[in-house]
């Protein structure tokens, strides 16, 4: 009882320091807006009053966050079973919405079985608990052990909110025991096998690593296609079952003895410390070790002659890019390689199973409104390339007043604009070649490619300008990359959020009205780009500046 007591002293002190890193942050982040910033003091770090409210505030949305990304995981999981039965079934399914969310809650397990699969291959510990361990000087043995007895705990209770909206949709008021239980089981579970795998692993890395891929390949391929083909009758009446619940509830049992009374924990927790250490401090190393670099590699070049017609901020983008060519081919080869898989298996899709997908114009819905999006989203260079510029180059010009200029500053952003649009331009080949592959396939019927081109041109030109409008009016980086801008953390968060939520919420008005889609994709970009560029006028010679 005297641990079990400890334990939970140490990880609520453990989650009031990061709770009060938060309000601190928050109280940063407020002074740093434009007009409310200037009202708010420095003293204000010193109110106790303040900081305890922020503290409860912060507290509160943290538990409700907590619970959305629960809530959110299952609607993704369900998303992704209707995307594929839509694949599978494009003139019509025999799945409803319920159906899809019972599909949903078995690929969540799946994937909860997967992601505990994984943790007993790379178990480790993250490096803010290695900082918290170190700077308060706690036993880190008892300390790991606690967090992973409780934790499961936690995040359990934070997924019966949504169980017991899940229960309410699907009638089924069994989920809201068997949720829960199912991922404390499973990942006190995971726990026990880490610890007997890894107190006595003998299998290199690499192995490790294909056994994990393969895992995850198997378990996508299961917990989609399953509930799809089969139905998900067997889903409500087996799996998610007051027995299957019981046995769930005994394992769980076993399994937090099993963590309790292991009697090789010094071994396990060596792997697992080792394995820590050594990402925190390459994590820590890589970026130094790039920054250093920086300087000598850009002095040294030999290609310089080619530039001579290039003046300021044009020759130094260019140089820049062409110094650093090598790693911007890599992203466009991984590209390149990501479409030509995409290109062959629709290809041999088409080839060999074209009676499967029927008229093959009715796949050009779903390539406008969720392929194209997606796949640009996905693949997009613009966050690489801003963090490339940055690091190996802004990072040391951001001190000198002249590189802050308005003029330098839009003539760098547009310079930079053509480049990244440029390199997203590979993502193309994909859409097009799909597009005119179903346009062959149904009798050289190309009316729908101009849709087509104006969607991928305004998603290509949207997403190539956001990222690099967001790094020059927030620049969100310190010199070791750290991300020091909680709002560019929320905004890149909400813009793949809001594609999601358009496609979820409107499906029905998006796959009808693919021209008038097209047409309000391409006044938002230029709308977007319009206002950006006056926003960046006005507002970058503030806020592109280096950070500390």
């Amino acid at each position: 009882m005297e641990s079990i007591k400890k334990a939970l002293r140490y990880l609520l002190f453990y989650e009031r320091v990061n709770v009060s890193k938060r309000v601190n942050g928050v109280l940063y982040f407020l002074r740093k807006l434009p007009w409310l910033g200037k009202k708010i003091p420095k003293t204000v770090y010193k109110s106790y009053r303040v900081k305890m409210v922020l503290f409860a505030l912060v507290a509160m949305v943290t538990v409700a966050m907590n619970v959305a990304i629960k809530g959110g995981i299952i609607a993704g999981y369900s998303g992704l079973v209707w995307l594929f039965d839509y694949l599978i079934h494009p003139n019509g399914s025999e799945m409803d919405l319920l159906s899809y969310l019972w599909g949903g809650i078995f690929l969540w397990l799946a994937m909860t079985i997967f992601i505990n699969v994984y943790n007993i291959w790379f178990s480790q510990v993250e490096p803010k608990i290695l900082e918290f361990m170190d700077n308060f000087h706690l036993p880190k043995k008892f300390f790991i052990k606690s967090k992973q007895m409780i934790d499961p705990l936690i995040h359990g209770i934070y997924y019966v909110p949504v169980a017991v909206l899940v229960a309410w949709l699907l009638n089924s008021w069994v989920s809201v025991v068997a949720i829960p239980v199912f991922y404390v089981t499973l990942s006190y579970f995971g726990y026990v096998l880490a610890r007997l795998v890894l107190s006595r692993n003998k299998l290199p890395m690499m192995t490790q690593a294909i056994l994990v891929i393969v895992s995850v390949i198997i378990t996508l391929i299961i917990g989609i296609l399953l509930p799809i083909l089969t139905g998900v009758n067997w889903v409500q009446e087996v799996v998610v079952s007051p027995v299957m619940t019981g046995m769930a509830l005994l394992v769980a049992v076993a399994s937090f003895y099993g963590i309790l009374t292991f009697k090789r924990e010094t071994e396990y927790l060596a792997v697992v410390m080792d394995r820590s250490t050594a990402v925190s401090e390459g994590a820590k190393n890589i970026h130094a070790h790039t920054t250093q670099n920086v300087q000598k590699k850009m002095s040294i070049s030999t290609d310089r002659g080619k530039f001579d017609h290039k003046t300021g901020n044009a020759y130094l983008n260019a140089l820049l890019f062409d110094r650093y060519k090598k790693m911007f081919r890599k992203l466009l080869l991984f590209r390149l390689v990501a479409s030509g898989v995409v290109i062959l298996s629709f290809a041999a899709v088409t080839l060999f199973w074209s009676s499967w997908l029927g008229n093959p114009l009715d796949l050009v819905p779903l390539l406008h409104v969720i392929v194209i999006p997606m796949w640009i989203a996905t693949f997009s260079v613009g966050r690489k390339v801003v963090q490339i510029v940055f690091l190996n180059c802004d990072t040391a010009f951001l001190h000198y007043p002249f590189y802050r200029t308005k003029a330098i500053i839009v003539s760098g952003f547009f310079d930079r604009l053509r480049r990244i649009f440029l390199l997203n331009g590979v993502l193309a080949i994909a859409p097009l070649t799909v597009a005119l592959i179903i346009g062959i396939n149904s009798g050289s019927d190309f009316s729908f490619m101009s849709i087509t081109l104006t969607i991928l041109i305004s998603m290509l030109l949207l997403f190539s300008f956001h990222e690099l409008f967001l790094y020059y009016m927030l620049q969100p980086f310190a010199e070791d990359m750290q991300v020091k801008s909680p709002l560019y953390t929320i905004i890149t968060m909400a813009s793949s959020m809001v594609i999601w939520f358009v496609i979820a919420s409107q499906p029905e008005f998006l796959f009808e009205s693919e021209r008038l889609v097209a047409t309000i994709l391409a006044g938002i970009t230029i709308l977007y780009m319009g206002v950006g560029t006056m926003a960046l006028q006005k507002f970058a010679p503030k806020t592109f500046r280096a950070k500390s």
